[in-house]
């Protein structure tokens, strides 16, 4: 019975691994799974927040010298495509011109990731709106 049992549960994992790897990309996967960058940069130059509409938090904390992105990291209560999305932020700017960084879009942190669901656009939304507020924080200490 047990080698029943153990059978039934390595296929059903499996079922659920293939299903995974259909909906997301492999650096998704990484992304969601690492969290790299997470947590507060207490010797932040700038910081920016933004709050989604299921209340979900997301705050990006920039280090800049000389108008270039040296460091960054983020904060989020929102779900895992969340902490990808502000993960991937977090490379996307890095040693970028802070002018520059406000180009990065929803668009931009979506295609950077690769493949997610539809349903978890909100959450780059999420992460578009907290960069942008990092910064003109950045922009307003010139």
């Amino acid at each position: 019975m047990s080698d029943d049992f153990d059978k039934f549960i390595d296929e059903l994992q499996e079922e659920v691994n293939q299903e995974v790897q259909r909906q997301y990309s492999p650096n998704a996967m990484d992304l969601m799974t690492r969290h790299p960058n997470h947590g507060v940069m207490n010797d932040a130059t700038c910081k920016g927040s933004a709050r989604g509409v299921d209340g979900e938090t997301m705050s990006f904390y920039l280090k800049v010298k000389d108008g270039i992105i040296e460091q960054a990291s983020y904060t989020t209560s929102g779900c895992q495509p969340a902490h990808a999305a502000g993960a991937q932020v977090t490379f996307l700017v890095r040693k970028k011109r802070i002018d520059l960084a406000k180009g990065i879009t929803a668009d931009v942190i979506w295609n950077a990731i690769g493949k997610m669901p539809e349903d978890t656009r909100h959450s780059f939304v999420l992460a578009e709106m907290a960069l942008k507020n990092a910064v003109e924080d950045c922009m307003k200490q010139k």
